[in-house]
Parts: structure tokens; C-alpha cells; sequence
């Protein structure tokens, strides 16, 4: 099973991305993470770079993301959406858990910054009940 690492590149060569991997790997533990970070050569144009990550990220049987305290930049944003478009599914890394999603919100932060991009968040079933019961009336 391919596993595509989705994370902020402020995460690239840190504590904090070895702790997430580590965290991938008790969760699924036969898997082969690719990690764009080490696994694409970063020396390259960005536009480059981001589509051979989505080239990867459609090859995938999963797309784990992680975000700081919610904020994701362009790149992860737009992985997770191909993921989705894909039907690959999508897990988070939420505290010290990696968990499924639903469903995800986001909103553009408006920052005109492309590592600033969108605050995500994942849906709970209820909220989703909820919405189609809301349907209906």
C-alpha cells in the first residue's frame, strides 16, 4: 500500500515530520510512504515539483495531511482536492491520531500567500447528518 504524505513544507526536514511519519507508520504499518519532501528532488521549479506530487498523490491508495494548528498552503490544499477528486481516501493527522475524514471544510485565508493558503478542518458524521436532515425540510 502507497501512502502520500501530505504535509506543510515549514514541516520539511523537522522533529515534527519524523513525530507524523512515525504516527503514519503505527497506523499502517505495512505501508510505503512517499514523502514528497525527500522522495521529489526540491531543486526544481515549484510548478514542477507540485505536479509530480499530483501525478503521486493519484497513484496512492491513501493521502494522510497534516496542518498547522488547521493552516495548509497551496500545495498540500490542492493534493488533498486531487485526492478527493480521485477517490483516494483522505486521513489526518489530528494530535497524536491519524484519523479518516468524512468530509473536510476549508476557508481562504485571503493572505495572498501560497504557504497560508486555506484553514481545513474535517467534518464530524453528525454535522453531516445534520446538513442532509436540513435538506430535506
Amino acid at each position: 500500500m502507497k501512502i502520500f504524505y501530505s504535509h506543510h513544507q515549514y514541516k520539511y526536514g523537522t522533529k515534527i515530520e519524523e513525530m507524523e511519519i512515525r504516527l503514519i507508520k503505527k497506523k499502517f504499518p505495512d505501508a510505503d510512504i512517499f514523502d514528497p519532501s525527500v522522495d521529489i528532488a526540491q531543486n526544481r521549479p515549484e510548478e514542477e515539483i507540485m505536479k509530480e506530487c499530483l501525478a503521486n498523490v493519484i497513484s496512492s491508495d491513501i493521502l494522510v495531511f497534516s496542518s498547522v494548528s488547521g493552516l495548509v498552503g497551496k500545495g498540500c490544499f490542492n493534493e488533498i482536492a486531487a485526492a478527493r477528486v480521485a477517490g483516494v481516501p483522505v486521513y489526518m493527522i489530528s494530535g497524536y491520531d491519524v484519523i479518516e475524514t468524512e468530509a473536510l471544510r476549508h476557508e481562504y485565508t485571503g493572505s495572498g500567500n501560497d504557504r497560508e493558503y486555506a484553514v481545513i478542518r474535517p467534518v464530524t458524521k453528525k454535522e453531516l447528518e445534520i446538513e442532509e436532515a436540513m435538506l430535506w425540510r
